[in-house]
């Protein structure tokens, strides 16, 4: 036994000298003023405490509900699985439905974007070096008119 079970266990025997545990309303105050508190948390404390729950919970006098952390009910089952089914089935069509329109946007953009007359991160490179290919052809062409004139004064 370690020391946090021996601690546990000095403060179960310090419970039991101090409280009248055959008082099912004295059992239910300390057990759920014990749960608040979250005062055990070693097997012993959780043993001891699970004594108390069964106590009270085997208990006429008290009700179910009193008990700390005690479910009134147990979680339901889905009723209508039918109603979900479709319902989930309803909600996939939905966003299969917008995906695709979503996708067929984005393909309309890239198609755009690729045959656009403006600059942009795609045909850039192309772009520029079509500007600079005919701005060195009008250079050139340019030369060649002042060439010939520069001839044709001499």
């Amino acid at each position: 036994m370690n020391e946090a079970e021996k601690k546990e266990l000095k403060g179960i025997e310090y419970i039991r000298q101090t409280n009248n545990l055959n008082d099912i309303k004295t059992v239910l105050a300390l057990y759920n003023k014990l749960m608040e508190k979250e005062i055990f948390q070693t097997s012993v404390g959780i043993e001891f405490m699970e004594g108390l729950r069964k106590s009270l919970i085997d208990s006429k006098e008290i009700q179910n509900h009193d008990i700390y952390g005690y479910q009134t009910e147990q979680p339901k089952e889905e009723k209508n699985t039918k109603e979900n089914k479709y319902k989930y089935k309803y909600k996939y069509y939905n966003s299969l439905i917008i995906n695709i329109i979503l996708f067929v946007a984005l393909l309309i953009g890239f198609y755009i974007t690729t045959n656009s007359k403006n600059i942009n991160i795609l045909n850039y490179e192309n772009k520029l070096l079509d500007k600079y290919s005919a701005w060195e052809a009008e250079l050139k062409e340019r030369e060649s008119i002042v060439a010939e004139k520069e001839k044709a004064l001499k």
